[in-house]
């Protein structure tokens, strides 16, 4: 083998280690959610959109509110703030499920913490008739 291509191989390798590295260094945060106690007439088609620090991470596919729907980002390791908001679509427009918008309850997630783990589970039910209920493994 001569220089160069022993040089290429060692640049490919090499980037190759650092790429696992960093995703070896990364938490993924799974979201699971569901709607209970929904309303006859009111099963929109909904989503989840997951923000990290302010930028959006992930979005989860659009299903009906009665369908477990799931979303999965990741971070670095590291304090992080994420905001974890559900869309419903209502007369062709995307707005965010929250009282503000005359919904009957706030359908959000907000968290500032460290991750330091991989994994994260945050399930999450969104009861109409109680409120959200967080159920992190």
């Amino acid at each position: 083998m001569n220089a160069k291509k022993i040089l290429l191989l060692f640049v490919l390798l090499t980037g190759f280690a650092a790429t696992k590295a960093i995703a070896a260094s990364n938490v993924k945060i799974t979201f699971r959610f569901k709607f209970i106690n929904i309303e006859a007439g009111y099963d929109h088609i909904s989503r989840m959109k997951v923000y990290v620090d302010g930028n959006l991470a992930g979005t989860s596919p659009e299903k009906k509110e009665s369908e477990l729907n799931t979303v999965v980002v990741e971070v670095s390791k590291g304090f992080h703030t994420i905001r974890a908001v559900v869309e419903s679509l209502y007369e062709g427009n995307w707005e965010e499920h929250i009282a503000a918008n005359d919904y009957s309850i706030d359908c959000l997630y907000e968290r500032s913490m460290k991750y330091t783990k991989k994994n994260t589970n945050i399930i999450i039910d969104f009861d109409i008739n109680v409120g959200t209920v967080i159920k992190k493994k």
